[in-house]
C-alpha cells in the first residue's frame, strides 16, 4: 500500500515539474522563438500550471493516505487508488491542453 503512496509522489511530482523539464524553446508543446522564450505571460503560464497541479496532486494525495485509514477491502483499496490515479492524470492533462490552447 505504501508503493502506491510512492507512485501518488512520484507522478505529482513529475506532473508538477513537466513545463521545466522540456527544452527552454517549447512551452506546452509548443515551439517558442528564442527572443521570446523568457516573455513574463510564457513564466506566468508554468508557473500557474506548476502550482494548480502541485495542488491538485496534494489533495489526491491526502485522499489517498486517508483512503489507507478506512476499513475498505484491499482490492476496493487498489482499485480506488488507480481510478485516482488516472482522474489526477486527466486533469493534469487538462490543463496541460487548457495552457496549450491558452497560448495560441
Amino acid at each position: 500500500m505504501l508503493i502506491i503512496v510512492s507512485i501518488f509522489i512520484f507522478v505529482g511530482v513529475l506532473e508538477t515539474i513537466t513545463p521545466y523539464l522540456t527544452r527552454k524553446t517549447s512551452v506546452f508543446g509548443v515551439s517558442i522563438p528564442e527572443p521570446y522564450v523568457q516573455h513574463r505571460q510564457l513564466q506566468t503560464f508554468r508557473k500557474h500550471y506548476s502550482m494548480l497541479v502541485g495542488s491538485i496532486a496534494a489533495a489526491f494525495l491526502l485522499g489517498q493516505i486517508l483512503l489507507l485509514f478506512t476499513s475498505i477491502q484491499e482490492e476496493q483499496f487498489v482499485l480506488l487508488s488507480f481510478i485516482l490515479l488516472y482522474v489526477m492524470l486527466l486533469i493534469s492533462v487538462g490543463l496541460y491542453m487548457f495552457y496549450q490552447k491558452k497560448k495560441n
